[in-house]
């Protein structure tokens, strides 16, 4: 078995429903405001305003799901959506928790693909859900490596 076989062995089915513990993020004003303007957002000095993209920094794919491992020299991003209960309030603290919610194999025009949902729920101190994002990630196989 060649080794790019053995890296999308990896990722099965059996991943599906697999979560990460719970783990806390601070929403830091300083990093809003510098991924504002990295976005070009005229928003990006309101010391009240937060991306609806910014939970992109709380690592999806890196949030320790048991059995995950991704080769990021094979990865594309390939869709990501965000849902809110409530905007996100700079200075806010939250726990954050990913989970695999799909993978499915796909025959593209240059071989293999894996396509890999996951999902991240961030909730309040209170338990509260304040966002939710999906992302799906197209792992290939026979690329890099």
């Amino acid at each position: 078995m060649q080794q790019d076989e053995q890296a999308a062995e990896g990722l099965e089915p059996s991943l599906v429903g697999r979560a990460s513990p719970p783990r806390p993020v601070r929403v830091e004003p300083e990093a809003v405001r510098r991924f504002a303007r990295a976005l070009g957002d005229p928003r990006a000095d309101d010391p009240g305003w937060v991306p609806p993209t910014f939970p992109i920094r709380f690592g999806i794919w890196e949030s320790g799901i048991p059995g995950l491992q991704l080769d990021l020299r094979r990865v594309l991003h390939g869709e990501q959506a965000f849902r809110y209960a409530r905007p996100l309030r700079p200075g806010e603290e939250l726990e954050v928790r990913s989970r695999v919610a799909d993978v499915r194999r796909r025959k593209g025009s240059q071989g293999s693909l894996t396509l890999l949902d996951l999902e991240m729920l961030g909730v309040d101190a209170e338990g509260r859900e304040v966002f939710a994002a999906r992302t799906t990630l197209v792992v290939r196989e026979g690329v890099g490596g």
